[in-house]
């Protein structure tokens, strides 16, 4: 199946253009797996130090960037809350769409190193889960109480979502959590370990459920007003 057409890179943060100390990963990086018949290097050694999201509005204006990174490495990271407005302008609440894109780097480098598209090209093995209590999608089923919905816009050569890109829309107004995870889920013994239907499976189970490890995992509040 080709691929979906992906949206344009998150921009590079400002705060990541100067030099930086070295960083401890927010969590760990890709393991060093190698599959027989697999040409794709799993051996890199970035730290998944950043996070960024980009929504650019459906019906025109700038793009809206929010930015998780910890550039001190002390477990406190620097975290933009995400703010959406809606499609009204009052009280009530009117829908409003988004296309987001979400970037990973290693601002350990000078300059800062773009994982995004190493994640894009082993695709088979990665995928990119929206959480928590403001999300309503796929890995999410139904949630009551979300502020936006989402869907994923971007596949691997095997028909199956990555998430690096997705369309949002607005909900409700209010505020919560999304919980953003990337997940490294190589082959084993030359199967797939990510299916269509590891999606459903977080949804039913949790994504404790599902093979592989985490890259990285990061928590932005948001709000909808």
């Amino acid at each position: 199946m080709p691929r979906s057409p992906t949206l344009a890179r998150p921009p590079v943060p400002r705060r990541l253009l100067r030099p930086l100390p070295m960083l401890l990963a927010a969590a760990i990086g890709c393991e060093d797996v190698k599959e027989e018949g697999d040409d794709h290097d799993h051996g890199h050694e970035d730290l998944f130090t950043t996070v960024v999201l980009n929504f650019t509005p459906d019906d025109g204006g700038d793009a809206l960037t929010f930015t998780w990174t910890d550039p001190e490495s002390d477990g406190s990271p620097e975290i933009d809350p995400i703010t959406l407005p809606d499609g009204g302008d009052g009280d009530a609440h009117e829908p409003r769409g988004y296309l987001l894109s979400v970037g990973f780097f290693n601002a350990a480098e000078d300059p800062p190193h773009d994982i995004t598209p190493e994640i894009e090209d082993a695709g088979v093995e990665h995928l990119v889960l929206l959480l928590g209590s403001a999300v309503q999608g796929p890995g999410t089923g139904d949630n009551p109480g979300a502020l936006f919905t989402h869907t994923y816009l971007d596949v691997d050569d095997n028909g199956v979502p990555v998430g690096l890109s997705h369309e949002v829309q607005t909900l409700a107004l209010g505020e919560g959590e999304l919980e953003l995870t990337l997940r490294h889920m190589p082959s084993e013994s030359g199967v797939a370990t990510k299916t269509d239907e590891s999606l459903g499976t977080v949804a039913a189970d949790g994504q404790g459920a599902l093979g592989g490890a985490v890259d990285v995992q990061v928590t932005f509040p948001v709000s909808v007003d």
